[in-house]
């Protein structure tokens, strides 16, 4: 595509994004998001870096430099909030670093891990699901995630999880010991009733959920625990829900340590700061294993702890009470 002028002739405003995914249909409008954020579109001859600018009747938008729609091409991870751990013609493998939301929504509109998949690949187009999206990883929880790249492939790798065929595995530092140090938790889990961001064990109602954990570690006189934990079923917050149902909530989840004043209760001074000061829950999607929606063949991944749990992890198992 050559450079492009624009002329705004509308008496009524418009947003700049959206006003160019009308006039070129060639660009997805997160890829034209992309590129007014970097600066690669004017308007009157002045960058423009927001995507909600209202056009005025006459402004002259133009980009500088020029683009070409992408295809299928392999793009690198530097410098991007996640590392593509595999990739072929029907998926991706990623590892994703804590901070970033996956998808579009209220709060999020864009910048996500869908957005900038989508400025450089086709992914999965299946109704009621996001581009790409057979599962999820909360915006601060680390680690693998399968994204599906054909629809085909969307709806083979959905089946597997739904009919639990897919093994995937956490790791965890929480708070006290678990008891008994290994097991497994059911219950069913909803939305919370009184506050929608979140959700609960539920009596009646809700939906399935079941966890397995183990123990790998205690540290500081059973103040915290590193934990091993396997999903069967894969609701939303499912971890951290149930974590806090067996009074274990995950060191740094401020969303579901409330209630639990005990948690930080007889945890020396110097632990307690480390704990404080970690900005995110200490979840990490450790290994993935499933089968490859097309081949069939057995597919194996695993990655290591992101450095900020790695370091909160040493300091606490060195730190002596």
């Amino acid at each position: 595509m050559s450079n492009i002028k624009l002329i705004f002739h509308s008496n009524e405003r418009i947003r700049l994004d959206k006003f160019l995914s009308t006039q070129l249909t060639d660009i997805s409008r997160v890829k034209i998001q992309q590129l007014i954020k970097m600066g690669l579109i004017s308007v009157n001859g002045s960058k423009m870096y927001t995507c909600d600018y209202s056009l005025r009747a006459g402004d002259q938008i133009e980009f500088i430099q020029n683009i070409e729609p992408k295809d299928n091409t392999r793009i690198t991870s530097e410098g991007l909030p996640f590392t593509i751990i595999f990739e072929d013609e029907d998926l991706l493998v990623i590892d994703k670093d804590p901070g970033l939301v996956v998808h579009p929504g209220a709060g999020n509109q864009d910048g996500t891990l869908v957005d900038i998949l989508l400025s450089e690949y086709k992914l999965s187009n299946v109704e009621g699901f996001y581009p790409g999206v057979v599962h999820r990883l909360d915006k601060d929880t680390s680690g693998l995630m399968i994204i599906a790249k054909s629809n085909q492939a969307h709806f083979k790798l959905a089946a597997q999880i739904a009919n639990k065929q897919v093994k995937r595995s956490y790791t965890a530092l929480v708070f006290g010991a678990l008891n008994p140090l290994s097991g497994r938790i059911e219950t069913n889990i909803g939305r919370s009733t009184s506050d929608r961001t979140k959700m609960m064990v539920m009596k009646s109602g809700g939906k399935l959920a079941i966890t397995h954990y183990s123990t790998l570690n205690i540290f500081a006189d059973n103040a915290l625990s590193l934990a091993h934990i396997e999903l069967e079923t894969g609701r939303t917050h499912q971890i951290r829900v149930h974590m806090s149902y067996k009074k274990n909530p995950i060191v740094g989840d401020r969303q579901y340590i409330a209630g639990h004043n005990h948690a930080m209760k007889g945890i020396d001074s110097k632990i307690k700061e480390l704990i404080k000061n970690f900005p995110r829950q200490a979840l990490h999607s450790k290994s993935l294993k499933f089968l490859h929606p097309i081949t069939n063949s057995g597919m194996s991944f695993e990655c290591a702890l992101p450095p900020d749990m790695a370091k909160l992890i040493h300091l606490v198992s060195v730190h002596k009470c």
